[in-house]
């Protein structure tokens, strides 16, 4: 049994790593590509459950609002598909611009696998009827009928991507304007954080960063999740998509390169071509560890604003400047003095870390009095940076001597603080002064 479930195993890890062997329109692959599927393993990829319930309702960006409240919000043109003469990226903060981009490609995700959305009907023996968008090697715009590149097996002609062009049309749908393929310059950061940027002025905060094999925890919606053979050739690639339970989907197209008449038939099949796919089998994530992530971040770096109040209040009391610096993973200290109710001073002092993966900066926080040597208070904190400003959270007491009230704190990325769009605070005190009830 256990050998059974060994060999099943490394056929499923094969099957990703190979179901996008055409490198696009650079090059002219044949269907005797080593990289091409065997029967054997389209049979186990076929069998694979279909991803259910992921709509503009349900899929969650990574700062945590709908998809659909989201667009409806900033972009709603491009729900409706009534574009206007307004540029949506216009005056928006560097996270609210990347949650635009990424909400726009997985709108286009979704309605690429609705196949309610591309009924074909029969044109002739060659030009069959379709329920979806095909499977088609090589190709990369499912609006006209092809043959897939250079086969001379599939008679065919279909309406069809195969999975370097599904990315492909994520992007240009969404206003980028990404190659063709291959699939492992579509996951390239370098690559993609230029044309991102040349595409959307707006997006210049953009950073592009490859996480690795990170663990789907980890896993956020807009994520472009890729396979690599044994020489660390990207050689499929698709898209993540996360509801709000946490459920995980790839959104990609596999199908096969055409082996004969019948091959070329399934790849009109409902379990190939474009599709989404449950990411609970194991065979995604194996030990051997052959995926990556590519993440469309926002650049932190810069200057923030960080304001503190006792936990309840409506008025900040404390404001620190901050200045982020510019690589991925960052240590970094900023200090500062305050006044009590009481008028007598103190002195702050907070040690920050930035994680790129999570997008989380941590910290810790020690306060004290000159005034009272016996006082002090060491407060830390977590928070996800995936908003130009931040909801307001909590700090935790930790060690402390007459410590006063709970803390809680906001972050603001101060690009955006003339941005129209920012939630405004009319109570907010910026007075760089600390007035936080230690007494």
């Amino acid at each position: 049994m256990m050998r059974k479930l060994l060999i099943l195993f490394t056929w499923l890890l094969m099957i990703v790593i190979s179901s996008c062997s055409s490198d696009g329109d650079e090059t002219t692959p044949t269907i005797d590509d080593p990289e091409a599927l065997p029967e054997e393993e389209l049979v186990i990829l076929e069998n694979l459950n279909e991803a259910v319930g992921y709509d503009y309702s349900t899929v969650v960006l990574p700062n945590g609002e709908i998809l659909s409240d989201f667009l409806l919000q900033y972009d709603p043109g491009f729900v409706n598909g009534a574009r206007t003469n307004s540029n949506p990226f216009e005056g928006l903060g560097p996270q609210a611009a990347r949650n635009l981009l990424i909400a726009r490609m997985n709108k286009v995700a979704i309605d690429l696998t609705d196949r309610t959305k591309h009924q074909y009907s029969s044109e002739g023996s060659d030009k069959p009827a379709q329920n979806g968008i095909a499977y088609s090697w090589g190709r990369k715009d499912h609006t006209i009928r092809q043959k897939p590149v250079s086969s001379s097996t599939c008679s065919y002609q279909i309406y069809g991507l195969d999975c370097s062009g599904f990315i492909h049309q994520l992007f240009v749908q969404a206003g980028v304007n990404v190659k063709t393929g291959p699939a492992d310059d579509q996951r390239n950061p370098q690559y993609l954080e230029s044309v991102i940027k040349s595409s959307i002025p707006e997006l210049d905060k953009v950073k592009v960063e490859d996480l690795g094999a990170i663990p789907t925890s980890e896993f956020e919606s807009g994520d472009l999740i890729y396979w690599t053979n044994s020489a660390g050739k990207a050689t499929h690639i698709g898209m993540i998509l996360k509801k709000g339970g946490g459920d995980l989907a790839v959104f990609q197209s596999n199908g096969s390169p055409g082996y004969n008449d019948d091959d070329c038939a399934n790849n009109l099949s409902s379990t190939r071509g474009v599709r989404s796919l449950e990411l609970s089998d194991p065979y995604w994530f194996g030990s051997a560890k052959t995926y990556g992530i590519t993440r469309i971040n926002a650049d932190l770096s810069g200057s923030w604003s960080l304001y503190l109040r006792c936990a309840g209040q409506t008025v900040d009391a404390l404001s620190f400047n901050l200045e982020f610096p510019t690589s991925s993973d960052n240590t970094f200290e900023v200090t500062g003095t305050g006044t009590d109710y009481d008028g007598s001073p103190f002195n702050c002092s907070i040690n920050m870390t930035y994680n790129n993966a999570t997008n989380e900066l941590s910290g810790n926080s020690y306060i004290t009095k000159p005034s009272a040597p016996d006082f002090y208070r060491n407060d830390s904190f977590t928070v996800k940076l995936n908003k130009d400003e931040t909801d307001y959270f909590s700090w935790t007491l930790g060690d402390s001597q007459n410590a006063g009230c709970d803390l809680e704190a906001r972050l603001v990325n101060d690009a955006n603080e003339s941005g129209a769009r920012l939630a405004s605070d009319e109570s907010r005190t910026i007075n760089n002064k600390v007035i936080i009830g230690l007494k």
